[in-house]
C-alpha cells in the first residue's frame, strides 16, 4: 500500500528457479529504459521535475529498487505521491486514472494537502486523458513487457513501497502468463494528401532501381516512392525535365505517429498519383490530372441542395 512518506518503489523479478538471483542482463537493461522513459513522460506532462535513481538490495540483482529524487520544495512529498501513484496505476496496474483516484484512502489532512498540490500542479481531466491514452507511454509499457516476456526465466514481476524486508507479500504482482496483456499492437494511421504540392530534389532516372526519390514536402526534407507507373516510366525515359525548383501535384500517401511532445512524426511516403509537373511558370497536366480535373468539375447528387 502505497504512503504519502514512500519515496522507493522495488521492483521484483521472480524466477522460476528460486535458487539463482540472476536474469538476463540485456532483458533486465532494456525493460528499465522502458520503465524510465515511461516515468519520465509523466513527470513531464504533470509538471514534477523528477531525478530517477536506482540502486539493488542485497537479496540480488533481480529486485531492483528506484528511487524517486523530486525537486518540489517544502512539496516534495506531495508531488512525489502523485508522481508514483499515476505512474503505478498506469504501467504495472494498466488502470485508467481519474482525480478521484489521486485523493482516495487519505486521512482529511492528507486529502487537503494532496487537492492544493493537484491545483498547482494544474492536473485536470484533459491531463490525465492525455497520460491514459497517450501512444509513447503505451509504447514503452508495450515494449517493457516485451522485453520481459523474452525471459523464460522470468515467474512474476512485482511491485512494493518501501517496506522491502518482506518481498513475498508484495503491493501488486503481474504473473508472466499475463505479460502479453500489456503488449499492445500499434498500427500508424495513413494519411493521404490530395494535391499536395512536392519539389523533386533528386529523381531516379534509372529504369530497374528501387531506390527511393528525395524531395522536400512543406518545408521537410523526404524520401519517397512513386507508385504512379506512368510518370515513373517518362521520367526514366527522359521525357520530362528536372530542374531546380521542379515540382509534381500528386496524390501523397503517409503514415502518421506522434512522438511524446504530441508532435505528429511522418513517414512511408508514398505517391500514389501524379496530376501534373513543372517548375517555376511552367506546368504540364497528365493524363491522371485531367481525368482528376474532370471528375471534380462533375456536380454531385448533393450538390445545390440548399435551394430546395
Amino acid at each position: 500500500m502505497q504512503r504519502i512518506e514512500d519515496d522507493s518503489l522495488m521492483v521484483h523479478y521472480e524466477l522460476q528457479n528460486a535458487s539463482t538471483t540472476v536474469m538476463n542482463a540485456k532483458v533486465e537493461a532494456e525493460s528499465s529504459l522502458c520503465y524510465i522513459k515511461a516515468l519520465n513522460y509523466v513527470s513531464k506532462v504533470i509538471g514534477v521535475n523528477n531525478n530517477l535513481q536506482t540502486g539493488t538490495l542485497k537479496k540480488g540483482s533481480v529486485i531492483k529498487m528506484f528511487c524517486f529524487d523530486v525537486d518540489g520544495g517544502e512539496e516534495t512529498k506531495w508531488f512525489r505521491y502523485i508522481l508514483i501513484l499515476i505512474f503505478r496505476r498506469l504501467f504495472f496496474e494498466k488502470k485508467i486514472v481519474r482525480l478521484e483516484d489521486l485523493t482516495n484512502g487519505l486521512s482529511r489532512d492528507e486529502y487537503e494537502r494532496v487537492k492544493s498540490t493537484i491545483q498547482k500542479l494544474n492536473i485536470n481531466d484533459k491531463l490525465l486523458d492525455r497520460l491514459n491514452s497517450h501512444l509513447y507511454f503505451r509504447k514503452a509499457r508495450t515494449e517493457y513487457f516485451r522485453q520481459l516476456s523474452t525471459c523464460k526465466e522470468i515467474k512474476s514481476v512485482s511491485i512494493k513501497h518501501n517496506d522491502f524486508d518482506n518481498t513475498g507479500n508484495p503491493d501488486f504482482q503481474i504473473e508472466s502468463t499475463s505479460f502479453a496483456s500489456y503488449i499492445e499492437t500499434f498500427v500508424p494511421e495513413t494519411k493521404i494528401e490530395n494535391h499536395a504540392k512536392l519539389y523533386i530534389v533528386s529523381p531516379v532516372i534509372v529504369k530497374g532501381k528501387s531506390i527511393k526519390w528525395k524531395g522536400n514536402y512543406m518545408g521537410q526534407d523526404i524520401n519517397f516512392e512513386i507508385m504512379a507507373g506512368q510518370f515513373r516510366t517518362e521520367a526514366q525515359n527522359a521525357e520530362i525535365e528536372f530542374r531546380t525548383g521542379s515540382y509534381i501535384d500528386c496524390k501523397l500517401q503517409f503514415e502518421e505517429t506522434f512522438d511524446e511532445d504530441e508532435n505528429p512524426l511522418h513517414k512511408e511516403y508514398k505517391v500514389l498519383f501524379v496530376y501534373g509537373h513543372g517548375y517555376d511558370d511552367k506546368y504540364t497536366e497528365t493524363l491522371e490530372g485531367k481525368k482528376k480535373r474532370i471528375e471534380e468539375a462533375q456536380p454531385t447528387l448533393f450538390d445545390n441542395l440548399e435551394d430546395w
